[in-house]
Order: C-alpha cells, then structure tokens, then sequence
C-alpha cells in the first residue's frame, strides 16, 4: 500500500514539475513569455489590420469561430525578418512548430455573439470593445471584453439588454450554477462580496425590495432566539450598515422605545449613573447617539467655582481633592476642564 502511494506521488511530481519550472523560467525571463505578443508594435507601428492575422474576425458568425492565428501566418511576414535575427529570436525557435495562439478567454456555447453583426454589418472597430488593443504589449485580461461592455454598448445604442438577446439559455427564472447547493446559507455572503461587474451583480434578475420581502417572511439563520435578546446589538455595533440591508433607519427606535437594552439595568441611570462607560470608556459617539439624538447632552454640568483655589487646581489636585468627597460618576482620566468648565 505504501509503495503504491509513493508510486502515485512519483508520478504526480513528475507530471507537475516542467509545467512548474516552465512557468518559474517564463517568470525569470529564461523562456519567452506566450502571452509577451504586442500588438502595438504589429498593428499599431507596422500597421497591419486585425484581419491580417484574425483571418475569420470580421466574418465569423459565432465568437469562437473568430480564428486566432497560426505560426504560418506569423511566418507569411517573419520568414524575410527572421533572416536578420539570431536563431533562438526567431519565431519557430520561441514558439515552437506547433505553436497557435488561445484567446484569452473563450465564450461559453450558449452565449450569441456575431463578430460579422458587430464588426462587418455595424461598422464596429475592434478597439471599440477590445479597449487599449492598440497600444497593449502583451495579451491579457486587460484586452477583454466583459458583460458590463457589451451591456453599456446596448445602452447607449438604445438596444435590447434582455438576456435572451446573448444568451440562448440564460434567462431570468434560469439558476446560475452557485445558486444550487447551499445557496440559501451563502447567499448573504456572496451579497456582501458582490464585486460590481453586472455578471455577479443580484439586481440583474432580482429587484432592490427580494431581500426584504423575502426576509420578513424567512429571518435569516443567524436570527435565532438568542440573537433577539442578546447578539443582535453586538453585530450592529459592529457593523450597523449590514442591519440596513433589510431594516430601516428607525427600526432599533421603535424597537427600544418598548423594550431597553439588555445593559440598562442596576447602576445604569441615576444616582450612579454608570451609562458613562459606554461612551468614555473608550471615547466614542456612535454608541449613545444611536439612539438618543435629540436628548440633552452634557450642558448641566455644574462650573468650576470662581476662586483661587480652583483657578489654580491641576488634574492631579482636582482628584485628589474630590476623591475624599466622592466623584459622583466614573471617571475615564480626561481633563475634568472639557465638562466643568
């Protein structure tokens, strides 16, 4: 059994390392970089058109049937130009005879594209979707066109944005694949992550008032009993704009009016008034004023005395002073002058 496990890691090493010393050696500069094409120095020095090389680009009726380019076509301008380089410079060499350029990210089968509607029919440059073609160095994400593209051309067009207008199966009843297994525990989570491009975007088949209708009728897990009477109010101090997904701004006010919080017991409120801690132990406003905005603030603090003996007091003998009387309420080591003034 051992050996067969040694036999299996063997041979899973053997298929990982070249592919990883390539990538390492492409990373150091030891071996061309596939992806190291530019199209500045081609299409925008040597001003050749994209169809040139994307033979099939204009005509295409489907997006994958665009063709990318082959070594014979490299080699149809760089059999006279690979004259005047050493050998490893020459394209065979860096390539190799079998060498074909990927796109760098291929559509699925059910996605409608026409390269011929867009480019042939509708007069469309290819810079107008592949941005930055021109002066771009290397083939990469940046040379992409995403949902958020096509969907901005269709609205400055006036054209339809409606799925089945690029899509042959998507359409707004249709589940994407994240949405089968645990959805209804991770949907939270891939809200709150939500990344801005109009493919990952809820809004696209669900109206800003889903969460909210379906949540009153279905609390989330996290709102269980316990929840309600105890952790609910550290997850809104925390972050009180989550909350606000799905309860408006005067919820906790409504809420509160009938019933304290779990911490406004014993010494809360007079004579010892230890509410103080919640906001001088540390410093801070949110706490309070969550909840009490309109009520007085700390205006009735009685004034330093007019004489001698206090016009002259520091912190050090203002406590030393009022601690054989007692302070009547905590003190967070602030200058007494900021209240008593």
């Amino acid at each position: 059994m051992a050996s067969r496990r040694r036999t299996t890691t063997l041979l899973t090493l053997i298929a990982v390392l070249p592919a990883a010393g390539c990538l390492l050696m492409t990373q150091l500069g030891l071996l061309p970089d596939p992806r190291a094409f530019s199209h500045k120095l081609h299409g925008t020095e040597q001003e050749l058109a994209c169809s040139d090389c994307h033979a099939t680009a204009e005509t295409a009726e489907k997006a994958e049937k665009a063709s990318m380019p082959k070594l014979r076509q490299c080699r149809l301008c760089h059999e006279g130009i690979d004259e005047e380089k050493p050998p490893e410079r020459r394209v065979a060499a860096l390539y190799g005879e079998a060498h074909q350029w990927s796109p760098p990210a291929v559509l699925g089968s059910e996605v409608i594209f026409s390269h011929k509607l867009h480019v042939a029919e509708k007069s469309i440059a290819c810079a107008d979707c592949h941005r930055g073609i021109e002066d771009s160095k290397a083939v990469s994400d940046r040379v992409r066109v995403f949902k958020d593209d096509c969907m901005g051309c269709h609205e400055r067009s006036g054209l339809s944005n409606d799925c089945a207008v690029c899509h042959a199966e998507v359409r707004r009843d249709w589940q994407p694949p994240n949405h089968l297994r645990l959805w209804k525990e991770l949907h939270g989570q891939a809200v709150r992550a939500e990344t801005g491009r109009s493919a990952e975007r809820c809004s696209l088949c669900h109206a800003d008032s889903t969460c909210a209708s379906c949540h009153q009728d279905e609390p989330p897990r996290s709102h269980t009993n316990h929840w309600r009477h105890r952790g609910h109010g550290i997850a809104a101090s925390i972050d009180r704009a989550r909350c606000l997904t799905c309860h408006r701004d005067d919820y906790c006010d409504r809420c509160h009016r009938e019933v304290s919080p779990r911490n406004h017991t014993g010494a809360w409120g007079e004579p010892r008034n230890r509410h103080c801690l919640t906001c001088h132990l540390p410093l801070r406003d949110e706490a309070c004023f969550a909840c009490h905005r309109s009520t007085p603030g700390h205006g009735g603090a009685p004034g330093r005395p007019e004489n001698e003996q206090h016009a002259v007091a520091t912190e050090a003998t203002c406590r030393t002073c009022h601690d054989v009387i007692g302070i009547a309420h905590p003190d967070n080591g602030d200058n007494c002058g900021s209240c008593h003034l």
